[in-house]
């Protein structure tokens, strides 16, 4: 076997053993904990950032108060785990604002709902299965995509390499 070849067939076998693992890896993740953990992280930064805002305004004005005080509430249902109302909050903002956008548009109402079917479609699965069920969809069919994709620069790279003198 040439060195060439040898090279080749090392990368080949380096970039599957990667796409393989990384496909089973995002198939192992939960995604509930996943989004439990950014809910957490969000959630206080959040809440620092509405409690910074407060000092900082020294109460001047009303609407940056009502803007921290709504940080604040934010990141404490985000921090203790009161996901039905944030996957409500999202769900409504994924179904609601593009059927306001369909509604607003005066040209052709039906490229708008084309555009706005993908927002509105992930806003339904919110509904169903809650964020942590939407990235625990997520990152299944993208582990999947990376196996499919493992497998298949394989077999195009074996065959490739049978080719190559």
């Amino acid at each position: 076997m040439s060195e060439t070849k040898k090279n080749l067939l090392i990368r080949l076998i380096a970039i599957v053993a990667i796409t393989i693992i990384l496909g089973i890896v995002l198939l192992l993740l939960d995604g509930s904990m996943i989004t439990s953990f950014l809910f957490i992280l969000l959630g206080g930064l959040l809440l620092i950032d509405g409690i910074i805002g407060l000092v900082n305004d020294k109460f001047t004005n009303k609407y940056f108060i009502i803007s921290n005080i709504i940080s604040i509430v934010l990141g404490l249902l985000l921090m203790f785990n009161f996901h039905n109302i944030i996957n409500i909050i999202i769900a409504i903002w994924f179904i609601a604002f593009p059927i306001v956008d369909i509604i607003k548009d005066k040209t052709d109402k039906k490229e708008t709902f084309k555009k706005q079917l993908p927002k509105m479609i992930v806003g339904l699965i919110i509904i169903l299965f809650g964020i942590g069920g939407f990235v625990d969809i997520l990152l299944k069919i993208v582990g999947w995509c990376s196996i499919a994709f493992g497998v298949i620069y394989l077999i195009l790279g074996l065959i490739s390499l049978s080719k190559h003198n």
